[in-house]
């Protein structure tokens, strides 16, 4: 059975809230994975993260609870011209 991880198309931008090791274990299963910090430094605004994901077809993976307010906030009829977007909760 194929799984999303297993398609060749998906690549992901990783917030800086997220671990490094995050972004290892994609790039050893083959995945490209790109740190936001490496691509617009540290701080960037989530809507800036969501617009680089959006245009450069990108997963966005976050641990940031904004990502849920902006996610919720999004009309249905704008979802599809959203930015895919993975929210991590770790407890």
């Amino acid at each position: 059975m194929t799984t999303p991880a297993d398609h060749p198309l998906f690549r992901y931008l990783i917030d800086e809230n997220v671990t490094r090791s995050a972004t290892n274990a994609l790039r050893a299963a083959g995945r490209e994975a790109f740190e936001s910090r490496d691509i617009v430094g540290g701080q960037a605004a989530d809507r800036v993260l969501e617009w680089i994901a959006h245009h450069q077809g990108l997963i966005l993976v976050s641990r940031d609870r904004d990502f849920m307010a902006i996610i919720r906030s999004v009309h249905a009829r704008q979802v599809r011209k959203s930015a895919k977007t993975i929210w991590l909760r770790v407890d």
